[in-house]
């Protein structure tokens, strides 16, 4: 008798042994989500997941400057450019060379403006005035509302020059004389931003609390839009009435809400400012609650009613550009240096990355896109023309444990005269190192290829795109990155044999059968075994996080 529950038991563990088995499980790519924590070299992504050519993109020559604030397109085509810590603004000519036009006793130059005439104007900072600078050197101070921050210059059109502000927060108008007035005055400590629309009414983003104002002349300002964040950063306008905020901070959940506010559509993404954040004097009131949460992309609709187009814990917007012509938003981020698009079909694609970390302000002229970025401080051109090379550099892949690697696989479209090359590199570091294998030789064959890098637990994948000509580019649909872990013996913690004339009942979910008693629809008795192992891991295709 002993002899055969011996040969039962040793069944009965033999059997539960073969249940940890590993197999083969693989890493796949296919939808924009999959791609987003890669880094992009000339690269864009569409909405629906296909890597390809990212536009031309041309640096400028600009000066050596901490920070690159300010950005603005003069009447006669000059570029003049507001820097900091210097308080200094350059002018750059058409031949792209940067000369010193003015210079400051404050730190920043957060704000510049052009009148009719072409007599150029800056808002400084800290212990913020405006100047007006009418030549090379020539300079006065226009006009001191004696707050600390200059945020926004615009003139109206009647050719009164707005000033949003900071620290005690509203809106001067200034006169042609330097005579100014204050036309809004709000609770928050910020306004940031101001734009115009159609019917000359300002609608200006606030900080300390993130809302939107809308001034109509003779009528008292209204709030259009109260968001949950602690700044609006900066907002667009489309022919249709809509408005298109960048929000921005904690979030901050208020009492009472000005707008109903509809998700539409998140996206995966610390808040990293150049200077002084409008939110670090503002306060939130004991009635709210905080949770933090970088930014989001919304759209309100003349009547007030607020979607939220993106969202994301990990970019910040800065900076958003409305291209009428294209029906297309722009928005840039940091602190991965991004600038995505959203199309009229309300799907957001990842236009590029910069090397640098924020994407300070999208200035549109003409056919093309000028780019303010900061960590480093860089001025680039965006133009219609597409590039000729880009890298896409995928994130560090956990096997968990060192492994066995099988294919790679990939779908693609390779017009005439393009290439498309995937490569690969091995460590059993979650950061790649020295330690690191070299990136493998390219792959040819996209229906499936032996990875060559070496036996380790993490893997990354390397995609290079070239062509002949701008107009046509390879695109990459999808990439399977297939591995075996390896096979380690389980580990047997805990192992109990009941006693005699004892027997576990089982929970009467299903038809009642009772472990080690005789059973007409068993095939053999078997002691109860308890197992486990932390050796083996299951199959999960579906690791990476899809939105």
């Amino acid at each position: 008798m002993k002899k055969i529950s011996l040969l039962i038991f040793t069944a009965g563990l033999f059997v539960s042994l073969n249940l940890f088995a590993v197999v083969p499980q693989n890493w796949e790519l296919r939808e924009i989500e999959d791609y987003l924590e890669g880094k992009f070299n000339g690269i864009a992504l569409s909405s629906e997941g296909i890597l390809f050519l990212a536009p031309k993109e041309e640096v400028m020559k600009g000066p050596a400057q901490d920070f690159y604030l300010s950005f603005l397109v003069g009447s006669n085509g000059n570029l003049f450019l507001g820097t900091g810590h210097s308080g200094e603004v350059f002018k750059i000519n058409k031949d792209g060379e940067a000369e010193l036009y003015f210079k400051c006793p404050e730190m920043d130059i957060y704000c510049l403006a052009q009148d009719p005439k072409g007599v150029l104007y800056a808002g400084s900072s800290p212990n913020g005035k405006i100047y007006k600078i009418t030549d090379r050197g020539e300079f006065e101070e226009f006009f001191n509302p004696q707050e600390k921050y200059i945020w926004d210059l615009k003139f109206n059109h009647k050719g009164i020059l707005l000033a949003a502000v900071g620290e005690n927060g509203g809106i001067y108008a200034i006169s042609q004389k330097g005579e100014g007035s204050q036309v809004l005055k709000t609770e928050e400590n910020h306004i940031l931003c101001m734009r115009f629309d159609d019917n000359n009414n300002i609608i200006a983003g606030s900080g300390g609390t993130g809302r939107i104002y809308k001034l109509t002349e003779g009528k008292n300002p209204r709030i259009v839009f109260d968001s949950a964040y602690n700044e609006i950063k900066s907002i667009a306008l489309d022919k249709e009435g809509f408005i298109y905020a960048a929000a921005a901070g904690d979030v901050t959940v208020p009492a009472k809400t000005a707008s109903e506010i509809k998700d539409k559509q998140t996206s995966s993404g610390v808040s990293i400012t150049v200077s002084a954040s409008a939110s670090e004097s503002s306060s939130v009131t004991s009635s709210s609650t905080s949770q933090k949460k970088s930014g989001a992309l919304f759209r309100i609709n003349p009547e007030g009613i607020a979607e939220k187009l993106w969202e994301s814990n990990k970019d910040l917007i800065y900076s958003v550009l409305w291209d009428e012509g294209e029906n297309r938003l722009f928005f840039g981020t940091g602190d991965r240096g991004r600038v995505f698009a959203w199309n009229g079909d309300e799907k957001i694609s990842l236009l590029f990355q910069k090397k640098s970390e924020q994407i300070y302000h999208l200035i549109h002229d003409k056919n093309s896109i000028y780019v303010l970025s900061n960590n480093p401080a860089e001025l680039t051109m965006l133009t219609p023309d597409q590039g000729f090379e880009g890298e896409y550099t995928s994130q560090v892949y956990d096997a968990k444990i060192p492994s066995s690697w099988g294919l790679i696989e990939w779908d693609a479209e390779l017009p005439e005269g393009t290439i498309l090359q995937l490569l690969t590199r091995t460590g059993n570091s979650n950061e790649p190192s020295q330690t690191w294998s070299e990136w493998s030789p390219p792959y040819q064959n996209g229906k499936g290829e032996q990875i060559l890098s070496p036996k380790a637990r993490y893997l990354q994948f390397k995609a290079r795109f070239k062509s002949q000509s701008g107009r046509i580019t390879p695109e990459l649909r999808r990439v399977s990155l297939f591995y075996l872990q390896t096979n380690l013996a389980p580990e047997i913690t805990d192992l109990q044999i009941l006693p005699p004339n004892v027997v576990f009942i089982k929970p009467p979910a299903q038809e009642e059968q009772i472990f080690g008693k005789e059973n007409d629809n068993s095939e053999k008795n078997e002691k109860d075994i308890s197992l486990s192992s932390e050796s083996t891991r299951r199959s999960d295709k579906n690791f990476l996080n899809r939105g």
